[in-house]
C-alpha cells in the first residue's frame, strides 16, 4: 500500500502526510491507553506509544523542514526516543502475553545501559565520528532527504535495536503454536504489526531500501497501529480479562471443551487437545460427534464419571455441562463441556478402600482371638470343672456324694449354657443394654456362689450411661468380675462375698469383696487369671486394685465412654467417642 501511494503521487510531500495520521492514531490509543487500569502493561504500552508517535512526527518534519540544520537537530532529537522503541516492545510483549518470564534482569538493565549511552553519543554527535558525520541534504520532489556517514555507534546501535526486535518476534512465533483462540488471534496479531517495520528497517539499514533513500518502517507502522488497535481494542488485551481467560484455560488440567449451538467445536484448551488427540485448528468449525471415543459419548451426559486412557494410563474425569446463553440470558448459544481429571482422587479411593478391607481384615482376627480368649476363659473353665467332677463322682462309692457331684455338674451345665446364650445374643446384637448386662453379672455372681453355699450380696449405685455397651467391651468387663468372683469362690474360703457397682463421674466402678482368709501378695505367684484380669483392665484403660487383708478386695474402675480398642464394634451412638 505504501509503495503504491509513492509510486501514484506525484508530489512525495502528500505521501509524507501518512506520517501525520499515523501520529494521530497513536494519540488516540494512548488516551485509550490512558483510561485503562494502570497496569505494568498499560505503562509499557503508553511509553511505546509515546516513542512510536513521536518517531513518526519527527521523521516527518525531517521530510518537510527545509533547513539542514534543523533536519540534522530532529534527526538527532529522534534518537533520544527511538532508541527506546525495541526495548519497550519487547517489555509490552512479555508483560502482555505473559513471555520471557525466565529473562533475567541483567539483561534488560544491559539494554537500558546501552540505550542511555545511545542518547548521549546522539547529544554529542556533532563533535565526534561515532554516529553520524557528513550529513547532506538530497532533494527528491519537494522533500529533503537527510543522507549521511555512519560512525561504529551507529551501526551498533542499529544491530542491537534489530536483535530486539527478532528477539521480540521469536518469543511471539514461539508462543503461537502452543496458543488457541482470542491468544492466538492476538499473538498473529502482533506478529504482522511487528515483522514488517522490522523488514523495512533491516532493508533500509542494509541500503535495500524500494524508494530512493526513504526508510519506510516509520510508514509500516500504518500496519502495526492497526494490529495493536484490533488486539486493543477489539479483544480488549488492556482489560487483561481475555487473554487471562486464554492463558488460565490453556494452564487448566481439566479438559475444557467449547461447542455452538449447533454442535460445532469452537474452542478448546491444549489439556482437552492432549486428551483427544487432536488440535484446535484441525477440529475448529468440525462437529463434535466426530470426537474419538469415549469422549463423544460423554457429550450428553449431563454429569457422572467416565474413564479414559490418556498416552497408555487410565485416566478417570468428572463430567459435567454447562449451557452457555446470550448476555439477556434467554437464548442459549453454546455449551461448555468440562471433564475434572480424578484420577488421583480415584486411586486415593481405592487406595482406601484397600486399607479399610486390610483393617477390617485384622479387626476380624482380633476379634476371633478375643472371642476364642472369652471362650476359653469361660465355657474353657467350666468344662474343665464338669470333667473334673465327673471324674470325682465315678470315684465315690456313696450315692449321696455322687448326687452331689451331678448337682454340680447341673449347675455348670447351665452356666455354660447360659454363657452360650449370652455370647450368641451379643454377637447377634453387637450392642449391649446396660440392665440386661447388670442383671446378667448379679445372676453370674450369685449361681457361684450357690455352688459354694456363699451368702451374695449385690448392689447398684448410680444410673447407668443411656449409651449402650459394646459387645467386647460388655464381655470383656463381665469376665474381669467373675473371674474375681470365681477366685475369691475357689481359695478364699469365704462365707460371704458382695458385689458393689457403682456409676460415677469418673466411671464405672465394680468392688468384689469376701470376709475370707485373705492371703499374702509378696507370697503368692501371680497366675494366668491374674494376668489375663490385669491385661483385659488396660485393654479398656482402666485401673484395679488388689488387696487382702481382712478378706480380698478386689476393684475395679472403667471411664465412660468405654473406649475399646476395636472401635468397629463401639456403640453407634452420635458424639460417643470411639
Amino acid at each position: 500500500m505504501i509503495l503504491g501511494i509513492f509510486s501514484v503521487t506525484s508530489n512525495m510531500t502528500y505521501a509524507a502526510h501518512i506520517l501525520l495520521l499515523i501520529s494521530l492514531a497513536y494519540m488516540v490509543l494512548l488516551g485509550y491507553a490512558w483510561s485503562r487500569p494502570r497496569t505494568v502493561t498499560t505503562r509499557y504500552f503508553m511509553l511505546m506509544l509515546v516513542c512510536s508517535m513521536i518517531w513518526a512526527v519527527t521523521y516527518y518534519l525531517e521530510l518537510i523542514l527545509p533547513a539542514r540544520d534543523v533536519k540534522v537537530a530532529v534527526r538527532l532529537g529522534r534518537i533520544l526516543f527511538l532508541a527506546w522503541v525495541p526495548m519497550l516492545w519487547l517489555l509490552m510483549t512479555c508483560e502482555l502475553f505473559s513471555l520471557g518470564l525466565w529473562i533475567p534482569r541483567a539483561f534488560w538493565r544491559t539494554v537500558a545501559v546501552l540505550n542511555m549511552v545511545t542518547m548521549l553519543m546522539a547529544v554529542t554527535a556533532p563533535f565526534h565520528r561515532l554516529f553520524l558525520f557528513d550529513m547532506q541534504v538530497q532533494a527528491i520532489d519537494s522533500l529533503g532527504i537527510l543522507s549521511f556517514a555512519q560512525g561504529p555507534w551507529y551501526r551498533f546501535y542499529m544491530l542491537y535495536n534489530q536483535l530486539l526486535s527478532l528477539f521480540a518476534f521469536g518469543l511471539l512465533l514461539v508462543a503461537w503454536p502452543r496458543s488457541c483462540g482470542v491468544r492466538r488471534q492476538n499473538l498473529t496479531l502482533m506478529l504482522l504489526g511487528l515483522i514488517v517495520p522490522l523488514i523495512m528497517n533491516i532493508g533500509y539499514s542494509v541500503g535495500l531500501t524500494p524508494v530512493a533513500s526513504i526508510n519506510l518502517a516509520p510508514f509500516t507502522l500504518a500496519l502495526s497501529i492497526s494490529a495493536l488497535a484490533w488486539v486493543v481494542l477489539r479483544n480488549g488485551a488492556l482489560d487483561i480479562v481475555p487473554l487471562a481467560r486464554g492463558i488460565l484455560l490453556d494452564h487448566l488440567p481439566d479438559l475444557v471443551l467449547v461447542t455452538d449451538v449447533r454442535g460445532r467445536i469452537a474452542d478448546m484448551n491444549q489439556a482437552c487437545e492432549r486428551a483427544v488427540g487432536r488440535t484446535l485448528t484441525d477440529c475448529a468449525g468440525q462437529p463434535a460427534a466426530a470426537l474419538p471415543a469415549p469422549w463423544v459419548e460423554s457429550l450428553d451426559t449431563a454429569a457422572g464419571m467416565m474413564a479414559a486412557e490418556i498416552e497408555g494410563q487410565p485416566r478417570f474425569y468428572d463430567v459435567a455441562q454447562m449451557d452457555i446463553t446470550d448476555s439477556d440470558g434467554n437464548a442459549r448459544v453454546g455449551r461448555l463441556h468440562v471433564w475434572r481429571d480424578m484420577t488421583l482422587r480415584h486411586q486415593t479411593e481405592l487406595d482406601r478402600m484397600e486399607l479399610e478391607r486390610v483393617r477390617a481384615d485384622a479387626r476380624i482376627v482380633d476379634q476371633q482371638k478375643r472371642l476364642l480368649r472369652d471362650m476359653h476363659d469361660g465355657l474353657g473353665g467350666i468344662a474343665i470343672n464338669i470333667s473334673l467332677l465327673a471324674n470325682l463322682g465315678l470315684q465315690e462309692a456313696e450315692s449321696t456324694a455322687k448326687d452331689e457331684a451331678l448337682e454340680k455338674i447341673e449347675t455348670l451345665a447351665a452356666d455354660g449354657n447360659a454363657e452360650i446364650r449370652s455370647l450368641m445374643n451379643a454377637m447377634e446384637n453387637r450392642e449391649l443394654v446396660w440392665t440386661d448386662w447388670l442383671l446378667e453379672v448379679r445372676n453370674s455372681g450369685q449361681a457361684s456362689c450357690a455352688g459354694r453355699s456363699m451368702e451374695f450380696a449385690s448392689s447398684v449405685e448410680g444410673p447407668a450411661p443411656e449409651a449402650p455397651l459394646s459387645l467386647l467391651a460388655g464381655m470383656s468387663m463381665f469376665r474381669m468380675i467373675k473371674e474375681a468372683i470365681t477366685n475369691a469362690v475357689k481359695h478364699s474360703g469365704a462365707s460371704r462375698l458382695e458385689l458393689r457397682l457403682r456409676f460415677s463421674s469418673q466411671g464405672f466402678e465394680a468392688v468384689v469383696q469376701d470376709n475370707g482368709r485373705g492371703f499374702d501378695p509378696a507370697a503368692v505367684r501371680p497366675g494366668r487369671g491374674l494376668a489375663n484380669l490385669r491385661k483385659r483392665v488396660a485393654e479398656l484403660r482402666g485401673e484395679m486394685s488388689l488387696s487382702a487383708g481382712n478378706g480380698t478386695r478386689c476393684w475395679f474402675l472403667i471411664p465412660i465412654p468405654i473406649l475399646y480398642p476395636d472401635a468397629a464394634l463401639a456403640p453407634s451412638m452420635p458424639g460417643l467417642p470411639k
